[in-house]
């Protein structure tokens, strides 16, 4: 699933009953893994479209990939509630945000802050268009 409340939406589509869920399922995690920024270049330069890549990263000035994850907490009111009440995907995302609950774009925009990996590189994991951050 693309997303934990879209993997829980799955199983109720399957035909488990709410409250099965509810009671048997303390949270749900999701990842992706994003690739990180080789140690020849940084973030700036990888955006600037300037000159990376060294023989580690064979010219790509990535190396390495790191799982960006989200959890989504089945014991939160607000999610449990989502639910009991069988709300869609999008219904679910809101309740885990309400919750304090973070996606998994927002662990890699937190990847982006840090410098360890790109905003293109995040667009291009997540399929996401150069005008979107969700």
């Amino acid at each position: 699933a693309d997303s934990s409340a879209a993997a829980v939406r799955r199983l109720l589509d399957m035909g488990i009953e709410p409250y099965h869920l509810r009671s048997s399922l303390q949270s749900v995690v999701n990842q992706r893994l994003i690739r990180t920024l080789c140690s020849c270049t940084t973030a700036e330069a990888v955006t600037a479209g300037g000159p990376v890549g060294c023989e580690t990263c064979r010219g790509t000035g990535f190396d390495g990939r790191v799982p960006v994850c989200e959890r989504l907490d089945l014991q939160s009111p607000e999610v449990a509630e989502a639910i009991l009440t069988s709300s869609d995907v999008r219904q679910m995302e809101a309740a885990a945000r309400l919750g304090g609950g973070r996606s998994q774009v927002d662990d890699a925009h937190r990847l982006v802050d840090e410098g360890r990996t790109t905003l293109v590189e995040v667009r291009r994991t997540f399929g996401l268009d150069r005008a979107s951050r969700r």
